[in-house]
């Protein structure tokens, strides 16, 4: 079988974990937590996790690979989401992506997908699974121009079963309680217990900054080929809050604050965020410690690959007195 494209693993989880050596936690929550890179990397490492997430896609990882310890997908059930379905509306569902973001066979398999998944009676843990893979499918998909690559190496099936075997080895148990939420981390903060916070929030641009394919997966997942992401069109604006466009600095060091006023109740604080946030290092350092005294400073710098200066990644740990 053809091989995926291989992507380098994201330090950061590895690098988080030495820089808490020597610090006592076996709980924690992580509330902006996307697809859960850093979940999942403590729980393997036998940690208890709880993750949440606004986004109902990024749900499908916490749930899939965070709570999830048992449940994977059976070659007899990845068959059936192979069946085509005779149905105009299922087929078009996607037309609009067709020579724009994907071929259109490829734009007919996400319908099919889409219809398969969301059939009433499913398992809500399979179908995060087989979620999982439709948008490590998608992503796979999108590393090529539809036009220049009609005809990838693996084909629509074959790259699906593919992923969803690679996904059936991501899960694990690690004999805790872990759990997956959805939800606003402002309400959901507040209400869980653990050890640990691990805050990487969104910068101050929210989802508009998300790279295509996250956001084409969330429009997918809700069935919605023109749907777009919370924050990203004109609502009604209340205080700032992390996830949404803030104009300044200022509005995002308030949204900041109000998150962190609402987590006190966790004995010790990671602050992950990068030189390319509106808060410099020592603005954020300030805040912090408007709640409690940093333990621990770091920096690391990371190869992006991209034009320009790596972006340096920065870590606040912070104990409650």
């Amino acid at each position: 079988m053809p091989k995926a494209p291989v992507r380098a693993k994201w330090p950061l989880p590895s690098w988080l974990e030495e820089q808490l050596s020597g610090v006592s936690w076996e709980s924690m929550y992580e509330p902006f937590a996307g697809q859960a890179a850093i979940s999942r990397y403590f729980k393997r490492r036998g940690k208890q996790v709880i993750a949440s997430d606004l986004l109902e896609s990024h749900y499908c990882f916490l749930l899939g690979l965070v709570e999830n310890d048992h449940v994977l997908v059976s070659r007899e059930v990845a068959n059936g989401w192979l069946q085509l379905i005779k149905d105009p509306e299922v087929a078009t569902r996607f037309q609009p992506w067709a020579n724009r973001h994907v071929t259109p066979e490829e734009a007919i398999w996400l319908g099919v997908w889409n219809a398969h998944l969301s059939r009433p009676g499913l398992d809500p843990v399979q179908r995060a699974l087989g979620a999982i893979a439709v948008c490590l499918t998608l992503s796979y998909w999108l590393s090529f121009d539809p036009k220049a690559h009609p005809h990838k190496p693996m084909s629509p099936p074959v790259a699906f079963q593919h992923y969803l075997q690679t996904v059936n080895t991501w899960v694990c148990n690690n004999g805790r309680r872990n759990q997956a939420l959805r939800g606003d981390a402002y309400a959901l903060g507040p209400k869980v217990e653990a050890d640990l916070l691990v805050c990487y929030p969104p910068t101050e641009m929210g989802f508009l900054d998300y790279p295509e394919p996250l956001r084409l997966f969330e429009a997918w997942v809700q069935g919605d080929p023109a749907l777009p992401l919370p924050g990203t069109t004109e609502e009604a604006r209340g205080k700032p809050t992390l996830g949404t466009p803030l104009p300044d600095p200022d509005a995002y060091h308030e949204a900041l604050k109000r998150f962190l006023s609402r987590s006190e109740h966790f004995p010790l604080w990671a602050i992950a965020f990068n030189d390319r946030y509106p808060l410099d290092e020592k603005r954020m350092l300030g805040l912090v410690t408007e709640f409690r005294p940093v333990v621990r400073r770091a920096g690391l710098q990371i190869a992006t690959g991209e034009r320009g200066p790596a972006p340096g990644e920065r870590l606040l740990i912070a104990k409650a007195p």
